[in-house]
């Protein structure tokens, strides 16, 4: 629902908002009780939160990684969860390793050529 009232906001300089709340399936009353609400306490404490991880990250010459900024949240005394912690550090895009690839758990994570991997396994027959 948010993704339509964000297409319509962005569209309303070109196309009337009435055309684009038919098109989406919205009414317009909705639309305007949408655009007149602020954004909710979750999503100003996330933008927070992610504003000091992304002080933390920095500081450590983006060098740390979830476990880390993690750890570095409790120590100054904010109780936040590992699972937030990963999915901010997602969305700014501060997290360690490739991108789109984030690990919860502790451990390598080994992205390696299945040729070759097909031939160690085949050898160690």
């Amino acid at each position: 629902m948010v993704d339509r009232m964000r297409f319509i906001d962005a569209e309303q300089a070109s196309d009337p908002i009435t055309m684009l709340c038919r098109l989406v399936d919205v009414s317009r009353a909705g639309y305007y009780a949408w655009a007149q609400r602020g954004s909710s306490e979750r999503a100003q404490a996330d933008a927070t939160r992610t504003e000091a991880i992304r002080s933390i990250h920095a500081q450590s010459r983006q060098t740390y990684g979830l476990s880390q900024v993690h750890a570095t949240r409790r120590a100054q005394g904010q109780r936040v969860s590992h699972k937030r912690v990963a999915r901010l550090l997602r969305a700014a895009g501060a997290h360690d390793g490739e991108p789109g690839v984030l690990t919860l758990w502790r451990g390598r994570t080994r992205l390696q050529d299945s040729a070759a991997a097909f031939r160690r396994f085949h050898q160690r027959r």
